[in-house]
């Protein structure tokens, strides 16, 4: 910090003196908004240190048709269907009972 009797002091040694110190604090003061600008996209800082500011939310490129979100009303919605004629089946058969253990080996298949 400059106090009153150091500038004073410049000041008495003339305009050349007081023109380099107003050219070093100029550089000065460029240094610290240079080291203020940075942050996590555009230097090697971590984004922990970008502060707590948000960050503005994403908006939209397409303009706004006055519609609600989702399926709107009278459109026709599409589903798969169950075929009543499957390509091919696969059966899935248990090996043993899930409550007692026991195999299921001989046991009857019911459909």
């Amino acid at each position: 910090m400059l106090t009153r009797e150091a500038f004073q002091s410049v000041y008495d040694q003339g305009p050349e003196a007081v023109f380099t110190l107003l050219t070093a604090l100029e550089q000065r003061v460029v240094e610290l908004e240079a080291r203020l600008n940075k942050d996590s996209h555009n230097s090697s800082k971590p984004p922990s240190s970008d502060g707590l500011s948000k960050k503005p939310t994403p908006r939209s490129l397409r303009e706004k048709t006055g519609r609600k979100q989702g399926g709107q009303n009278g459109h026709l919605g599409t589903t798969l269907s169950i075929s009543t004629s499957p390509d091919h089946t696969m059966p899935h058969i248990p090996t043993c009972c899930e409550g007692c253990g026991a195999s299921l080996e001989g046991a009857e298949v019911i459909a």
